[in-house]
């Protein structure tokens, strides 16, 4: 089971405040380390996306009545998008007789036509069958190349933002709304439906469109291909893969993959490009005898060692020392290392302590 958490932490490494054109936006309030933890907060309103849209409408309805007073009025100061044909479609919806009988006031049917669409313009999914708001997060605005990593699956019901750099003091933080792999004019056609906004992030702004586009077409296309392609996970088919990825080929396409990761400066699939490269120049080494052709072994080697290198640099940089991730990738790298001593003649192993000496 996960462990409880407080609804909010981490607070102290920022504060709310306006954001210049973009109304309030969350600052970095001292210099914040790669890798740390920006906020983990648990939900303020949840309600399942399994079911119906009137369904849906009357579970954020009663989410809402649910609040205090207090909480209602934090709600209601998130950012809504107000789109034409969305918020026609609630007004009508709750300008018609309500369960038992009841009709609203206009007051009223404006009141919970914004709460909808408060909810819809904040709203994450946090689990496969449930959407939630949180206070907090929902102030981060968004950027195609964010500074704050976020999940809502790494522990149930709470947001967890990362930083994926180091953050000086003052900085706007910011998350992605959107998987930012598709060209500028799609992202901005798809900011402006969903959230009302054109973006005009420093990655939009580029003028250097042309060759980011183009690095965002192959690091896709590269994805897809090295995916297709990339070490089955049972058993049973690892000396398959072995089999028919022997080819030059393959390696070529896991190194065009982390080149261009790294342009774009994905970091979370950077780090799972390196690693994917790394355990491929493992399955070539099974493929070479020790000892009977260093002129490949060693080279292969070498491959290992740089791309799980890579990835524990960028472990430590994304989610700290202590993650199961990084401690995954710093075992990877200790025993390729290891590997290559013992057949290098140069591994010494550790001598046991004798008790009482």
């Amino acid at each position: 089971m996960a462990p409880l958490l407080p609804s909010s932490t981490a607070e102290d490494c920022f504060e709310v405040l306006q954001a210049e054109g973009k109304g309030l936006g969350i600052f970095a309030s001292r210099d914040i380390e790669a890798g740390e933890h920006v906020l983990i907060e648990r939900f303020f309103l949840s309600c399942p996306s399994d079911c119906s849209e009137k369904e849906t409408v009357e579970a954020i309805v009663k989410g809402f009545d649910a609040l205090s007073k207090e909480d209602q009025t934090k709600f209601l100061e998130l950012y809504a998008w107000y789109n034409p044909v969305d918020t026609g479609k609630f007004q009508r919806y709750f300008r018609k007789q309500r369960p038992g009988g009841k009709t609203l006031s206009k007051e009223d049917v404006d009141k919970y036509t914004r709460v909808v669409l408060t909810f819809n313009s904040n709203a994450f999914g946090i689990q496969e069958n449930k959407d939630g708001v949180f206070l907090n997060a929902s102030r981060f605005n968004h950027c195609c190349d964010p500074n704050v990593f976020w999940s809502t699956g790494l522990t149930p019901d709470h947001f967890v933002g990362i930083a994926n750099r180091k953050i000086p003091e003052g900085t706007e933080l910011f998350i992605s709304y959107i998987v930012p792999e598709d060209p500028r004019s799609k992202r901005r056609d798809t900011l402006k439906t969903r959230w009302g906004f054109r973006c005009e992030c420093e990655r939009c702004m580029d003028t250097d469109l042309f060759g980011y586009d183009e690095a965002l077409k192959t690091a896709v296309g590269l994805e897809r291909e090295a995916t297709a392609r990339e070490v089955a996970q049972f058993p049973e088919e690892r000396s398959k893969f072995v089999k028919d990825e022997k080819d030059e080929g393959f390696g070529e396409t896991l190194e065009r993959r982390c080149e261009s990761l790294e342009y774009l400066n994905w970091l979370p699939e950077l780090f799972f490009a390196h690693d994917a490269a790394c355990m491929y120049y493992c399955y070539r080494l099974t493929e070479i005898i020790p000892g009977t052709d260093k002129e490949l072994r060693d080279p292969a080697y070498d491959q290992c060692i740089k791309h799980a290198k890579e990835a524990l640099t960028i472990a430590e940089s994304l989610w700290g020392p202590y993650n199961l991730l990084t401690a995954s990738a710093r075992e990877t790298l200790e025993s390729i290392n290891k590997g290559k001593q013992v057949e290098d003649g140069t591994f010494e192993p550790t001598t046991p302590r004798t008790p009482g000496k």
